[in-house]
């Protein structure tokens, strides 16, 4: 695909049997950076309803619940090698947000309710998204 004495291997200094991981692992990232990017403004619309005592009490459920996912993670650190636990961070995300999207649809909780429960979900991920990348 690539010359070895090409541009783009001097200035990168990727091997050419390196070249397949590395543009998955950009467009991985990619990914994750652009989806954070989309639900970003959705989370920060939310308390534009709720009003300030509301929205004092979303940043310390948020504290509270990102506290404890990192407890969690670091304990999962120590007994999970990082092959597996990296991806499993990502797969469990993106399963707890299809969850939240399902709850909307079917109309299972409040939608003031579940929109507070997006803000704070959506915040621990913000963490965990550049923690773990």
């Amino acid at each position: 695909m690539f010359k070895q004495d090409n541009f783009f291997s001097k200035l990168t200094q990727v091997e050419p049997s390196e070249i397949k991981g590395v543009l998955v692992s950009f467009l991985f990232i990619f990914v994750l950076m652009a989806s954070y990017m989309i639900m970003k403004p959705v989370r920060d619309a939310l308390p534009s309803d709720w009003g300030d005592v509301s929205l004092a009490q979303q940043w310390t459920y948020t504290f509270i619940v990102s506290t404890i996912a990192v407890s969690v993670y670091n304990l999962c650190a120590s007994f999970v090698p990082l092959r597996i636990l990296v991806p499993s961070v990502f797969v469990f995300f993106a399963a707890s947000f299809l969850g939240i999207y399902a709850a909307f649809q079917g109309k299972v909780i409040e939608v003031t309710t579940l929109g507070k429960v997006f803000y704070v979900w959506s915040s621990v991920f913000s963490l965990f998204h550049i923690s773990v990348f």
